[in-house]
């Protein structure tokens, strides 16, 4: 028996429903990472159910953890799963056209490095059935119990010779506390994602379309009565504090790890008809210093990203340096 974290699998897929396969479905994951010395290590593994329905509900099952909503997307926020093709007839040619375009932009062995912004922002639900955006200061949200939240999470390239563009998001996780394990968060349910939406930088005016590439904005659903998140629905004592971590796992063009960010911060938690008089739009705000290194494997230019990674918040004096394995885990 094999046992990965789901944000490990690349691809997953149906059989042909017309076909034999239909019974089928397959998924791949990333096994081993890379190194500077052996290339990404991925295995696939092919099931066959008794049902084809059952096939269908497995696929689905991975859809729901994996949807991707996009602006331009339909209403429905499911990706429905593709079926698996008989031939192999566009990879070479994709294959070619990323290796292409990750050649003009890195040399063999250098090292890049980014930085990104990251700004969370936390809303609930109004007497009009709208959402109205949560009190933060010093890092510490005023939250009322037993409404439903909206967690909205930017990420915002700041620096680099490139832009690493956000191909997927794989969830936005919450948890109570900090320093958290990943069985000690809870993945909400997505409502929506944009890429290429212009995000202003004084974080004082609405989102609109534009074509930044650099702005990935992520939100989900927070609902109140979650088992997990029970301490986050808690009334505090005057003067008490809850922490909280906020997470969002994504894939960025050319690295072939999910990158997480990890956000900490506190909330207090007051009765759900309290008042605020004075609501500003300041969001927490981290900051993230990324260095890669591209290594060429192998005669068909196979392009893989191993990062060390410099993960701090915007106030640490000095950066970590951390390995790939780390980053999924670091909480800052």
């Amino acid at each position: 028996m094999v046992s990965f974290p789901v944000h490990r699998i690349r691809f997953c897929a149906r059989g042909q429903l017309d076909s034999a396969e239909r019974e089928c479905f397959a998924l791949s994951f990333t096994q081993k990472n890379a190194t500077a010395t052996d290339a990404a290590l991925h295995q696939c593994h092919v099931f066959r159910c008794q049902l084809p329905e059952a096939a269908g509900k497995a696929l689905l099952s991975f859809a729901n953890a994996f949807r991707n909503n996009s602006g331009s997307s339909s209403s429905s926020s499911t990706v429905l799963p593709r079926p698996i093709p008989t031939r192999r007839t566009s990879n070479a040619t994709a294959e070619d056209e990323t290796a292409s375009s990750l050649e003009g932009a890195f040399s063999s062995g250098g090292e890049e490095d980014f930085q990104f912004d990251a700004f969370l922002e936390m809303r609930e639900e109004d007497a009009k059935r709208g959402f109205m955006i949560c009190p933060q200061e010093k890092n510490c949200f005023k939250l009322r119990r037993d409404r439903e939240k909206r967690v909205v999470v930017v990420l915002q390239q700041t620096a680099g010779p490139k832009i690493l563009t956000v191909k997927k998001c794989f969830g936005l996780l919450l948890g109570a506390g900090r320093n958290l394990r990943h069985s000690d968060m809870h993945l909400l349910e997505m409502v929506s994602e944009y890429v290429f939406f212009e995000y202003c930088n004084d974080y004082s005016q609405s989102t609109g379309r534009g074509n930044d590439a650099r702005t990935y904005i992520v939100e989900a659903v927070w609902h109140p009565h979650l088992q997990n998140l029970e301490v986050l629905n808690t009334e505090t004592p005057r003067e008490t504090r809850v922490f909280m971590t906020v997470a969002v796992d994504v894939i960025l063009t050319g690295i072939d790890e999910p990158v997480r960010f990890n956000m900490e911060c506190k909330a207090r938690i007051f009765h759900e008809h309290e008042r605020f008089w004075y609501v500003s739009r300041r969001p927490v705000v981290e900051k993230y210093f990324l260095t890669t290194r591209l290594i060429i494997t192998g005669m068909m230019s196979c392009y893989q990203m191993p990062m060390t990674t410099r993960w701090g918040k915007q106030t640490s004096q000095t950066g970590l340096c951390l390995s790939r394995a780390c980053l999924r885990n670091r909480v800052v």
